[in-house]
């Protein structure tokens, strides 16, 4: 209970701030760096982002090779990785089950 509530105050300080943000993952077929970098672009996140993600490999994959940033599962997500990060972006799919719990 005590992780949980360190992860949602973290979460919470990263939302004041306007550094979370939700975004909708270009469709993806395979693997591709490019579409997530120009999606994180657009977006003007400050990096180091934070891409969480809900079994979404795809999406994982594309993001490794990214310098400025880093993925994560929701069902991993910890406060130390959301203290770390200067940005997050969740997946819709990711904040979808964020939301759930």
């Amino acid at each position: 209970k005590q992780r949980k509530k360190a992860l949602f105050m973290a979460l919470s300080n990263r939302a004041e701030t306007g550094a979370v943000f939700v975004a909708s993952v270009p469709s993806l077929e395979r693997p591709s760096t490019a579409k997530l970098k120009r999606m994180l672009v657009a977006l003007d996140v400050g990096a180091p982002v934070l891409v969480v993600t809900a079994d979404e490999p795809l999406v994982s994959l594309s993001v490794r090779n990214l310098a400025f940033a880093e993925t994560a599962e929701v069902s991993a997500l910890s406060t130390e990785r959301v203290l770390r990060t200067r940005s997050l972006v969740f997946t819709e799919k990711a904040f979808a089950a964020l939301e759930q719990g």
